[in-house]
């Protein structure tokens, strides 16, 4: 019985690391130019709480996001085509919010603000046509969470989802996830963390122009 309870306390252990480095309450948009180029305006909040811990992995913060203009600064300042126009970070009593705006001039560069996926971003053309892919979820490449994993996900995550918007400079033919706006020039794509994870295919989020 000891060695059950260890065994389910590594578990546990396990599943909230790996949540806890997953992107929490994440706004994404993305204004993509027919060349590749464009402008990336990153808004996310994170639990204090959150912050405050710390992964024998990762010897730092368990979130994987960068938390301070020297970190957005770093990694714009390590990869050619990108730019940090503005930066601005403050809290309240429960979260930290920050939004950042990065120009980029490539599809590759713009993919290295992505540290989960490998090319998360790619620019196609088809039949004329513009198409940008996001990676929004690789897969599990196993078994789907168990329902006690997915109510731990939903009491962790409660309230914060992820929401990836993608602007082009002319009308959306057509799109796989999300709404398209009135005028056919943006389309916005909303999830909950739980909702997310709680499959195991890829998720990839196109649109067409």
């Amino acid at each position: 019985m000891k060695k059950y309870s260890c065994l389910k306390v590594a578990v546990v252990t396990s599943l909230v690391v790996f949540l806890l480095s997953s992107c929490i309450g994440i706004e994404s948009r993305i204004k993509i130019n027919n060349d590749g180029s464009g402008q990336l305006t990153l808004k996310y909040r994170v639990s204090r709480l959150i912050t405050h811990l710390e992964s024998t992995e990762t010897k730092g913060n368990v979130v994987p996001l960068p938390l301070s203009r020297e970190e957005f600064e770093r990694t714009v300042n390590n990869t050619d085509g990108l730019e940090l126009v503005s930066y601005s970070r403050k809290k309240d009593e429960v979260d930290i919010h920050i939004e950042a705006k990065i120009n980029f001039n490539s599809i590759d560069a713009l993919s290295v603000m992505d540290n989960r996926n490998e090319n998360s971003f790619s620019l196609r053309s088809e039949q004329g046509n513009r198409v940008v892919s996001q990676i929004i979820y690789a897969g599990s490449h196993g078994e789907a969470p168990t329902r006690d994993s997915l109510e731990m996900m939903e009491t962790f995550f409660s309230g914060y989802n992820l929401i990836f918007i993608v602007e082009t400079p002319d009308e959306i033919y057509k799109h796989n996830l999300g709404e398209l706006s009135a005028d056919k020039r943006s389309v916005t794509y909303q999830i909950s963390i739980p909702e997310l994870f709680g499959d195991t295919m890829k998720k990839i989020f196109e649109v067409a122009w």
